[in-house]
């Protein structure tokens, strides 16, 4: 019998810093300040967020079932990207954005929202945060791999990438599914006695959620975020004729001002696409709704931005037909009555449903007619499919959806289409019995997909020319012979080496010089084999950044080492803040002479206060920059 492999354990998660920019925007929210559009209070220490840039769409996923950064506003990350599109362009596609989920319990409809109403929670454990992984990690491998069943236990992906053990055997973390470039995973619930705080009026469905989003920086494939959510019936009664949305405040537009979003139109479309991802050619009927900037700013907002349902299971039935039961659009400040947002459970669950006002027909046989907005103006929409008959206690439902960009509303179906053929995947032997082959399906792959080994490409212009740089999957050091960098004056090419030749697979930089007006980069990966594949495109940035540099790190014994470098002289700010906001301690505030610099904190606040674990943010401020790092300590800072 072969010895059972050591799995990786996160009982004791990973100290990891994600670049955040949560202090840049603070004070009064540009946006209207209705109850329901106040900026998110951080009541726990588990509320954590965090940016997904594995792809073109870098967007803000949070653990307590929203997604956008709230730009603008007093929100702790409100100075984070949003939904912006294309890659690091500054472009917002969306304000902010959430689940819905509504059903009738004793005849009775409720529902749980996560936009603009915060009716979800992660909890108050110190495993309730956002999880990292991609496709490729220590115990994340999935069929039809040969090594699905990671900790060899029989089962496969039963123990959830979420700090617990899921299965029961005193180990956390070492059978899961890590999928796509980058997975950001995180559990949440409607439930938490701090919802009924905020929210007295809230009815708790007694649902706990599993969510899974997912990017890729294939060029076919990064022009969209994969979600997965698992709901789960934790209540002594059943939930009857289910229904899941998305509701999304868009605002679409470079910058946030006042007028911002007054100009933005939405649509409806439900038809067939025909496309093609790798070898595989389809015929997908996509069902979608939409919303893009009536003018575009100017060229600058050329994009469309699409919410479509890629497949859903369980819920007492079959999945149903992927047409979207409702799309409702609201605008302005109107009564429900005339088209404006609901204003309570019933008038929510009747949006969801379809049995509002200004809804859509039912889907029938044949497609629905478009629907587009008769004027610009300030939209939300929300989305939504079911009814799912019936969710007993115990029993899930999984719904699958995508967050679609795209330059062209065209464009935008493409890529909705692929994402489509993506999610509906292969079949594969996952018992591993070749008396019983092709017995389960594996989502969101095809028979050629694999995982991309360069991610997070970045060009920046500096003094003496320019810096390109990545990141670099592990794995890919022992695949690759080395990599070539490209470079070319126009998107479209032609692309030629640099020089330097062929760079070690450990290199994660680039310096150029001699630039021309404009410039646009790519990576050149050769494989051992000799075989090679090329990256996307980057474009170099205009101006040039100075480099002030900040990095934060924790030991073994959770020290915090905070790390900076100064490009020139300036009046430094360094500071510890908790997620709200609130000053805990200065680390640093005079004026510092160019060079590197190291800090450290003991997990103490000014006022000599040992923090609990959580999540904190490291703040740095000089020469009129400001750069933040998340950092999350899983356990109490060592004295």
């Amino acid at each position: 019998m072969q010895a059972a492999r050591k799995p990786m354990r996160h009982g004791l998660r990973d100290i990891r810093v994600v670049a955040l920019a949560l202090f840049a925007v603070v004070g009064t929210p540009t946006h209207a300040t209705s109850p329901e559009r106040s900026p998110i209070p951080a009541e726990t220490s588990a509320l954590d967020w965090q940016v997904h840039e594995g792809g073109q769409v870098r967007a803000l996923i949070t653990n307590f079932g929203q997604v956008g950064s709230m730009p603008g506003s007093s929100a702790p990350y409100a100075g984070e990207p949003s939904a912006q599109w294309p890659g690091r362009s500054g472009v917002e596609y969306l304000w902010s954005g959430g689940w819905w989920v509504g059903a009738t319990r004793q005849g009775e409809p409720h529902v749980t929202t996560g936009s603009y109403l915060r009716e979800f929670d992660p909890g108050t454990g110190a495993d309730d945060h956002i999880y990292e992984t991609r496709a490729g990690a220590p115990s994340g491998s999935r069929a039809p791999s040969p090594d699905a069943d990671d900790d060899e236990d029989g089962r496969i992906d039963e123990d959830w990438l979420d700090g617990r053990d899921n299965d029961g055997d005193s180990v956390s973390d070492e059978d899961f599914a890590a999928i796509s470039d980058q997975m950001l995973a995180s559990v949440f619930n409607d439930t938490d006695p701090s919802i009924v705080g905020r929210y007295p009026d809230h009815v708790p469905l007694g649902l706990l959620f599993r969510q899974h989003t997912l990017a890729w920086s294939r060029p076919d494939l990064d022009d969209f975020i994969g979600f997965d959510l698992w709901l789960w019936n934790e209540g002594a009664e059943a939930l009857n004729e289910v229904y899941v949305g998305f509701f999304a405040d868009c605002d679409i537009g470079q910058r946030v001002s006042s007028g911002l979003g007054e100009d933005d139109r939405a649509r409806f479309w439900e038809s067939t696409v025909a496309a093609t991802l790798e070898d595989i050619q389809r015929d997908v009927e996509i069902s979608v709704g939409t919303m893009f900037d009536a003018d575009g700013d100017g060229g600058t907002t050329p994009g469309n931005i699409g919410f479509v349902f890629l497949g859903a299971e369980g819920g007492g039935a079959p999945a149903p037909a992927l047409r979207l039961r409702n799309f409702r659009m609201f605008s302005g400040h109107d009564a429900y009555s005339q088209g404006g947002e609901p204003t309570n459970d019933a008038e929510r669950y009747a949006c969801l449903n379809g049995t509002s006002p200004a809804s859509l027909p039912p889907p029938g046989a044949t497609p629905r007619s478009p629907v587009l907005s008769a004027f610009d103006a300030d939209y939300r929409i929300l989305v939504s499919i079911g009814p799912f008959p019936a969710l007993a206690p115990g029993e899930s439902l999984h719904v699958a959806m995508a967050m679609v960009l795209g330059s062209t509303q065209q464009a935008m179906l493409q890529n909705a289409a692929r994402a489509k053929i993506l999610y509906d995947g292969v079949t594969a032997d996952c018992d591993g019995n070749p008396n019983t082959p092709e017995e389960c399906v594996v989502h969101w792959t095809t028979p050629l997909t694999v995982p991309v080994l360069v991610s997070e490409i970045e060009a920046l212009r500096t003094p003496t020319g320019a810096r390109l740089s990545w990141r670099l999957a592990e794995e890919a050091r022992h695949t690759l012979r080395g990599l070539y960098v490209q470079r070319a004056a126009f998107e479209s090419g032609p692309f030629l080496r640099r020089p330097w030749g062929l760079l070690e697979p450990a290199t994660t930089t680039f310096d150029d010089s001699d630039l021309p007006p404009t410039a646009w980069y790519r990576l050149e990966l050769e494989h051992l084999d000799g075989t090679s594949l090329v990256t996307r495109s980057v474009r170099l940035d205009g101006e040039a950044t100075a480099a002030f540099s900040l990095d934060v790190e924790a030991s073994e014994a959770a020290r915090v080492r905070v790390r900076y470098v100064l490009a020139q002289s300036a009046e430094t700010r360094l500071t510890i803040h908790d997620v709200s906001g609130r000053l805990l301690t200065t680390l640093r505030s005079s004026s510092l002479p160019a060079g590197t610099y190291s800090e450290e904190w003991n997990g103490t606040t000014n006022a000599g206060r040992r923090v609990p674990r959580g999540v904190y943010v490291v703040r740095l401020e000089a020469g009129g920059r400001v750069l933040t790092r998340k950092l999350l300590i899983p356990t109490r800072v060592a004295p």
